[in-house]
């Protein structure tokens, strides 16, 4: 949990240009399209099999973190690699709302928004939910005015 609290101080008003790259992939797999099984083309090789099962379990320990405590969110998929996550005992989520009780009075900087909504249209993520709701809870004024925006383009394309 130590790097995980390191973390949250260290992109308590900002995330630093060195973890987007980390912070965009984990991102994608939390958010992005779940890897399943193909079978109408040649099976996956083993690497590729290890790699997609290893991305899967990622992907739920990433999505509960989030449901646990928004504000921990970023900093979690930061400190734990989607290979440490094959480890993660779901039981140190206790760790997690224990902390998260404890500064509950914190808000999320602002500076993330856009970068975490460049992320999203880059990477495809944009409409899936999960997204979605995090940007609501933690970017409250901005998600309403990017909903507007997105429902005065529709209603004006629906016209035309």
């Amino acid at each position: 949990m130590k790097p995980l609290l390191r973390l949250v101080e260290e992109i308590r008003h900002g995330i630093p240009s060195h973890y987007h790259v980390d912070l965009e992939n984990r991102l994608a797999i939390a958010w992005g399209e779940r890897k399943r099984k193909r079978f109408d083309i040649k099976p996956r090789s083993r690497g590729e099999n290890l790699v997609a099962t290893r991305e899967n379990r990622a992907r739920i320990i990433y999505l509960q973190a989030q449901d646990e405590d928004c504000l921990l969110f970023l900093a979690f998929i930061l400190a734990y690699s989607p290979r440490s996550c094959v480890d993660f005992k779901t039981t140190e989520f206790v760790e997690l709302h224990d902390y998260a009780l404890d500064n509950k009075q914190q808000r999320a900087s602002p500076e993330p928004e856009k970068l975490l909504k460049t992320m999203a249209i880059r990477r495809g993520f944009n409409q899936n939910l999960h997204y979605l709701n995090y940007m609501q809870r933690m970017f409250p004024e901005g998600f309403v005015n990017t909903i507007l925006c997105f429902l005065l383009v529709s209603a004006t394309f629906a016209g035309s």
